[in-house]
């Protein structure tokens, strides 16, 4: 049986959601909630979040993953709406993906909390539209074009020598 081997793509998620909880931990948050929904790779930016809190030592409380339906502006202000009484104790929260985040920090707005004096909000994505809100949205930018350029790059390799069999992963 011959050896197939394919060239890959992937990025590595348990680091922004490090990089992302990291970030409130280094302000002096303890009690930090997330904002989650079921997606895969939210498991492994749930994986990097209590990464951080276990490496600075702040309590993990299952009560502060809070899971969204999906991953929609709606489902953060809903899921933040649904547990104010939680905000009342948290001083961060850390949206999965840049448009829970929003959801979420509209939401906390609306309810009369102060962005960033009474709770921070960060998201992950670093979608350009973060930028248009107030205060803007703090995020963990993915590498979008570079992610892009490197697919462009590989496809145009693998389309020109078709018989070549190579091997190359690229993490991001």
């Amino acid at each position: 049986i011959g050896q197939e081997i394919v060239d890959t793509l992937g990025r590595v998620n348990s680091s922004g959601g490090y990089i992302a909880s990291k970030h409130l931990l280094e302000l002096g948050h303890r009690h930090i909630v997330a904002l989650s929904a079921p997606w895969d790779e939210f498991h492994d930016r749930l994986a990097g979040y209590q990464k951080a809190l276990n490496e600075y030592q702040a309590p993990f409380e299952p009560s502060y993953i809070l899971t969204c339906d999906d991953c929609r502006y709606e489902e953060g202000y809903r899921v933040v709406t649904e547990n104010l009484a939680l905000f009342e104790q948290a001083t961060a929260v850390y949206g999965l993906c840049d448009v829970l985040a929003l959801g979420a920090l509209n939401a906390l707005k609306d309810h009369g909390f102060r962005i960033p004096e009474d709770i921070s909000v960060i998201g992950y994505d670093g979608l350009d539209i973060g930028q248009l809100c107030r205060p803007e949205l703090t995020s963990v930018a993915q590498p979008f074009q570079e992610l892009a350029h490197f697919s462009v790059a590989k496809l145009l390799e693998i389309s020109n020598a078709p018989k070549k069999k190579t091997i190359q992963a690229k993490t991001f």
